[in-house]
C-alpha cells in the first residue's frame, strides 16, 4: 500500500511538468489473494490514515487512488500547477491538493512557491539555481503541522550518457538520497542509495528489446529496512501515443502483478495482490503466467500488423 509520503513525492513530481494541458493517474488496486488457500493473512499497515475494515472472504478492491493535476503557463516566465489527489481505502480515505506557482527568473534560476493542504498541510519555497552548465542546485524551505523542512539538492551532468544526484533533506529526521543514472541509445540505468527513514538502496536496469517494436525489458531490485523485493517488466509502445507495462513484483510483502497503461498525459494502474507470502506457488504460477500470455499476444499483433502492411 502507498503510504501517505509517497503520494506526497507523487504530487511534488509532477509539479514540474513544465508543459500546458492535463495530466493524471488512476489506481484501482484488486485484492486476490483469497483464491490462494495457502496465502497468510495480510499484517496490518502502521499508518494513521489507514482505517481497518471487515475482513473479506473473496476478492475485493482494497485501495482506490485518483491523481489529477492541471498545468498551464501564465506567461513564458510564470507556470501554474495544481495537482489533487483523493485514497480510499477500506471505510476510509483522504485527500490532498498541491497548488505550485514556479517563477523562472532568469534563464538560470527559478522560484517556486508551494502550497499543500488537506491530510497533510504545507507551505514551502523552492528556489534552483543552474551553478556551471552541468551543474544545478536546489534550497527548499517549508513548514507544515510536522515543523519545518529543509531540503538542499544538487545535480551533475557528468556527461552525455551519466547523470548524478544528491539529496539531503531534514525534517523530522535527517534523509539523505544518492541518485546516478546512465543512459544510451538502448538502456537506461540506475543506481539509489538512501538512508534516513529507510536504509538500503535501489538498481535497476531498462532494456529496449526492439526498438521498432517498441519492446521493452526492466528489472528492479529492491533492498531496505522495510523492503526488500524484486521487480520484472515488460512493456510494449502501443501506439506513439500509448504504451502499456506488465510489472511483476516477488518480495516481503508477498506476490503481485501491476497492469499499467498510459496515453498522453494519463496513467490508468491496476494492482493486483496475489498473495501475501512469496512461497504460494500456484500465485507464482500466475503472476509468470500473465506476462507470457501479453508477450505471446504482442507478438502475434505485431507478424499480424506486419503482414498487412506488407499485403497493402
Amino acid at each position: 500500500m502507498d503510504t501517505i509520503n509517497d503520494l506526497v513525492h507523487t504530487l511534488f513530481q509532477q509539479e514540474y511538468e513544465a508543459k500546458a494541458g492535463q495530466s493524471g493517474s488512476y489506481s484501482l488496486t484488486v485484492d486476490v489473494s483469497s483464491l490462494f488457500t495457502s496465502s497468510s493473512k495480510q499484517a496490518p499497515v502502521a499508518s494513521p490514515f489507514y482505517l481497518p475494515s471487515p475482513p473479506k472472504k473473496g476478492p475485493h478492491i482494497s485501495q482506490m487512488q485518483m491523481v489529477q493535476g492541471i498545468q498551464t503557463r501564465l506567461s513564458p516566465s510564470l507556470f501554474f500547477a495544481l495537482t489533487g489527489m483523493a485514497n480510499v481505502q477500506g471505510m476510509g480515505g483522504y485527500g490532498i491538493a498541491n497548488l505550485t506557482l514556479q517563477h523562472n527568473l532568469s534563464r538560470d534560476q527559478a522560484l517556486s512557491y508551494t502550497v499543500l493542504v488537506g491530510a497533510r498541510s504545507k507551505v514551502a519555497v523552492e528556489l534552483t539555481q543552474a551553478l556551471t552548465s552541468s551543474l544545478q542546485g536546489s534550497v527548499s524551505l517549508g513548514y507544515g503541522r510536522q515543523g519545518a523542512e529543509v531540503e538542499l539538492k544538487l545535480l551533475q551532468q557528468l556527461s552525455d550518457k551519466l547523470m548524478g544526484t544528491i539529496s539531503v533533506s531534514l525534517d523530522e529526521v535527517v534523509n539523505c538520497i544518492l541518485h546516478g543514472e546512465y543512459n544510451t541509445q538502448y538502456s537506461r540505468s540506475i543506481v539509489e542509495m538512501f538512508v534516513g527513514r529507510d536504509l538500503g538502496m535501489k538498481l535497476s536496469h531498462l532494456h529496449t528489446l526492439n526498438k521498432k517494436e517498441g519492446t521493452k525489458a526492466k528489472i528492479t531490485l529492491n533492498g531496505g529496512i522495510s523492503d526488500l523485493s524484486v521487480e520484472g517488466m515488460i512493456g510494449k509502445d502501443l501506439t506513439p501515443f500509448s504504451k502499456m507495462n506488465c510489472v511483476v513484483v516477488l518480495g516481503m510483502k508477498g506476490i503481485s502483478l501491476k497492469l499499467k497503461y498510459q496515453r498522453g498525459g494519463m496513467n490508468f494502474t491496476l494492482p493486483i495482490i496475489l498473495s501475501n507470502t512469496i512461497s504460494n506457488v500456484w500465485a507464482l504460477l500466475t503472476a509468470f503466467s500473465v506476462p507470457l500470455i501479453l508477450s505471446g499476444g504482442w507478438w502475434y499483433w505485431n507478424r499480424s500488423t506486419q503482414s498487412t502492411r506488407e499485403k497493402k
